[in-house]
């Protein structure tokens, strides 16, 4: 990916993790109480599933690997 693809790709994911949330905030399903640690949780966990299993490995070590390399 080029640095363009790589900008559109975040922008479009995390647009669409934040429109299935606006989604079940308008649909009701977010309790009122609910306040900005527990949306803070739900975006976190919305993220966790986009990823889950993608990564694995030795791909996996490589990204860690990095992180760690280049202060992420």
């Amino acid at each position: 990916m080029n640095k363009e693809e790589k900008k559109k790709f975040v922008i479009d994911l995390t647009k669409a993790v934040q429109d299935r949330i606006v989604v079940l905030i308008d649909e009701g399903k977010i309790p009122e109480q609910w306040d900005g640690h527990e949306l803070r949780k739900l975006l976190a966990d919305h993220f966790t599933y986009e990823m889950s299993a993608l990564i694995v490995g030795k791909r996996l070590k490589d990204y860690k690997k990095v992180l760690i390399t280049n202060g992420i």
